[in-house]
C-alpha cells in the first residue's frame, strides 16, 4: 500500500480560455472542477495504474469536504485529518491556442502546526 501526504489539498478550478491575452476581458469555453495538490494528484496516477493507495493530509471546511467526496467519488481511499481552515480553491487558467501555456494562481497555503502535522503523520504511520 502506497500512503500519499497532502497537507495543502485544493479544489483546482480549470477555465479552458481560447486565444488568451493579458488586458482583455475572456469567456472560458469549459470550466472544470477536481481535488488536486501534489499528494492528490500522484495518489490519482497511482490509482489508474492500478496501485493500491492511500491519500492522507489536512482538509478543512466544505472545500475540504468536496476534496474528500471527489477522491472518494474516483475510489481513492482517503483518510484526511480535518481542520477549522478552509483548504484552498486554486483557479487555473489554460489557453486553448497552441502557443500559449497554462497560467496557474495559487491562494494562500493554510499554516500546518504541530499537533495537525502530528495527526497527519500518525495516520501515515498505522498500517492498514
Amino acid at each position: 500500500m502506497i500512503i500519499t501526504v497532502t497537507l495543502n489539498a485544493a479544489i483546482d478550478k480549470t477555465l479552458e480560455v481560447p486565444n488568451f491575452r493579458l488586458g482583455r476581458r475572456h469567456r472560458s469555453v469549459e470550466q472544470t472542477t477536481m481535488a488536486g495538490g501534489k499528494g492528490v494528484n500522484v495518489a490519482r496516477a497511482l490509482k489508474r495504474l492500478g496501485q493500491p493507495v492511500i491519500a492522507t493530509g489536512l482538509a478543512g471546511g466544505p472545500t475540504g469536504t468536496r476534496i474528500v467526496e471527489q477522491l472518494t467519488e474516483e475510489s481513492i481511499l482517503n483518510d484526511f485529518v480535518r481542520i477549522r481552515e478552509e483548504s484552498r480553491s486554486r483557479p487555473r487558467r489554460s489557453s486553448c491556442s497552441a502557443t500559449s501555456s497554462s497560467t496557474s494562481l495559487g491562494a494562500p497555503r493554510s499554516a500546518c502546526s504541530r499537533a495537525r502535522c502530528r495527526g497527519v503523520s500518525s495516520r501515515a504511520s498505522t498500517p492498514t
